[in-house]
Protein backbone atom coordinates (compact mmCIF):
# COMPACT_ATOMS: atom_id res chain seq x y z
CA UNK A 1 0.00 0.00 0.00
CA UNK A 2 2.96 2.01 0.73
CA UNK A 3 5.59 0.77 -1.20
CA UNK A 4 6.04 3.93 -3.71
CA UNK A 5 6.09 6.46 -1.31
CA UNK A 6 9.26 7.57 -1.85
CA UNK A 7 8.97 8.25 -4.86
CA UNK A 8 5.44 9.94 -5.27
CA UNK A 9 7.18 12.36 -2.41
CA UNK A 10 9.79 12.80 -5.03
CA UNK A 11 7.24 13.98 -7.71
CA UNK A 12 5.52 16.36 -5.26
CA UNK A 13 7.78 18.96 -5.71
CA UNK A 14 7.44 17.88 -9.61
CA UNK A 15 3.37 18.85 -9.45
CA UNK A 16 4.80 22.24 -7.44
CA UNK A 17 6.33 22.98 -10.55
CA UNK A 18 3.80 22.33 -13.05
CA UNK A 19 0.88 24.33 -11.11
CA UNK A 20 3.16 27.05 -10.36
CA UNK A 21 3.50 26.94 -14.47
CA UNK A 22 0.08 26.81 -14.86
CA UNK A 23 -1.02 29.44 -12.41
CA UNK A 24 1.55 31.50 -14.63
CA UNK A 25 0.55 30.84 -17.81
CA UNK A 26 -3.39 31.57 -16.83
CA UNK A 27 -2.09 34.51 -15.70
CA UNK A 28 -0.77 35.61 -19.25
CA UNK A 29 -3.36 33.73 -21.25
CA UNK A 30 -6.04 36.69 -19.42
CA UNK A 31 -4.14 39.01 -21.17
CA UNK A 32 -5.94 40.04 -24.64
CA UNK A 33 -2.48 40.16 -26.39
CA UNK A 34 -2.05 36.72 -25.47
CA UNK A 35 -1.33 34.91 -29.13
CA UNK A 36 -3.60 31.95 -29.91
CA UNK A 37 -0.34 29.48 -29.84
CA UNK A 38 0.51 30.58 -26.42
CA UNK A 39 -3.55 29.30 -25.28
CA UNK A 40 -2.25 26.06 -27.25
CA UNK A 41 0.66 25.68 -25.22
CA UNK A 42 -1.50 26.62 -21.68
CA UNK A 43 -3.75 23.85 -23.22
CA UNK A 44 -0.95 21.30 -22.91
CA UNK A 45 0.37 22.16 -19.66
CA UNK A 46 -3.05 21.64 -18.23
CA UNK A 47 -3.32 18.37 -19.78
CA UNK A 48 0.03 17.19 -18.73
CA UNK A 49 -0.78 18.34 -15.21
CA UNK A 50 -4.31 16.53 -15.29
CA UNK A 51 -2.68 13.18 -16.90
CA UNK A 52 0.09 13.13 -14.35
CA UNK A 53 -2.65 13.59 -11.67
CA UNK A 54 -4.55 10.82 -13.03
CA UNK A 55 -1.61 8.56 -13.04
CA UNK A 56 -0.86 9.74 -9.27
CA UNK A 57 -4.07 8.52 -8.31
CA UNK A 58 -4.14 5.24 -9.32
CA UNK A 59 -0.99 4.94 -6.87
CA UNK A 60 -3.02 6.29 -4.12
CA UNK A 61 -1.52 10.21 -3.58
CA UNK A 62 -4.44 12.69 -4.24
CA UNK A 63 -4.77 16.05 -3.12
CA UNK A 64 -5.45 17.44 0.06
CA UNK A 65 -8.83 19.78 -0.55
CA UNK A 66 -8.16 23.27 1.65
CA UNK A 67 -10.50 26.13 -0.41
CA UNK A 68 -13.42 26.40 2.04
CA UNK A 69 -12.71 23.56 4.34
CA UNK A 70 -12.66 23.59 8.27
CA UNK A 71 -8.87 24.17 9.36
CA UNK A 72 -7.60 20.67 10.12
CA UNK A 73 -3.85 20.73 11.71
CA UNK A 74 -3.58 16.63 10.92
CA UNK A 75 -3.98 18.29 7.20
CA UNK A 76 -3.40 21.77 7.23
CA UNK A 77 -0.25 24.21 8.20
CA UNK A 78 -1.62 27.37 8.93
CA UNK A 79 0.57 30.34 7.36
CA UNK A 80 -1.14 33.11 8.43
CA UNK A 81 -5.19 33.89 10.44
CA UNK A 82 -6.72 36.91 9.18
CA UNK A 83 -10.25 38.80 9.57
CA UNK A 84 -12.98 37.93 6.91
CA UNK A 85 -16.51 38.65 6.29
CA UNK A 86 -17.01 36.24 3.85
CA UNK A 87 -15.67 33.20 5.22
CA UNK A 88 -16.55 31.93 8.51
CA UNK A 89 -13.65 31.60 11.78
CA UNK A 90 -11.93 28.19 11.52
CA UNK A 91 -12.38 27.77 7.49
CA UNK A 92 -9.62 27.98 5.12
CA UNK A 93 -9.51 31.16 2.90
CA UNK A 94 -6.75 30.31 0.35
CA UNK A 95 -3.86 27.93 -0.24
CA UNK A 96 -0.34 29.10 -0.21
CA UNK A 97 1.27 25.39 -1.06
CA UNK A 98 -1.19 22.42 -2.62
CA UNK A 99 -0.88 19.09 0.23
CA UNK A 100 -1.08 15.63 -0.30
CA UNK A 101 -1.87 12.51 0.91
CA UNK A 102 -0.64 8.45 -0.01
CA UNK A 103 -4.28 6.95 0.98
CA UNK A 104 -5.19 8.20 4.02
CA UNK A 105 -1.49 9.29 4.98
CA UNK A 106 -0.67 12.78 4.98
CA UNK A 107 2.81 13.40 3.25
CA UNK A 108 2.72 16.58 2.76
CA UNK A 109 0.29 19.34 4.71
CA UNK A 110 -1.44 22.05 2.75
CA UNK A 111 0.00 25.81 3.57
CA UNK A 112 -3.10 27.77 3.99
CA UNK A 113 -4.61 31.09 5.28
CA UNK A 114 -7.14 30.83 8.00
CA UNK A 115 -10.13 33.06 8.74
CA UNK A 116 -10.73 34.58 11.88
CA UNK A 117 -13.82 35.63 11.13
CA UNK A 118 -15.68 38.68 10.83
CA UNK A 119 -13.98 42.18 11.32
CA UNK A 120 -14.76 43.51 14.53
CA UNK A 121 -15.59 47.25 14.62
CA UNK A 122 -13.98 49.20 17.61
CA UNK A 123 -17.44 50.29 19.39
CA UNK A 124 -15.70 51.70 22.74
CA UNK A 125 -13.15 54.02 20.79
CA UNK A 126 -15.94 54.98 18.68
CA UNK A 127 -18.09 56.18 21.45
CA UNK A 128 -15.33 57.80 23.07
CA UNK A 129 -14.38 59.70 20.48
CA UNK A 130 -17.78 60.82 20.26
CA UNK A 131 -17.41 61.65 24.24
CA UNK A 132 -14.06 63.97 23.28
CA UNK A 133 -15.31 65.52 20.49
CA UNK A 134 -18.73 66.67 22.75
CA UNK A 135 -16.12 67.89 25.71
CA UNK A 136 -13.86 69.67 23.25
CA UNK A 137 -16.80 71.99 21.68
CA UNK A 138 -18.10 72.88 25.36
CA UNK A 139 -14.68 74.66 26.33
Amino acid sequence: KFANRNILEGLIPVLDSLEAALKSVAEKVEESDSSPEFSNFSEGVAMVHKQLMDVLKIYGLTPIQAIGEQFDPNQHEAVIAIESDEVSEGNVIEEYRSGYQLHDQVLRAAQVVVSKGKVEKDVESEDTGEQQDENSTEQ
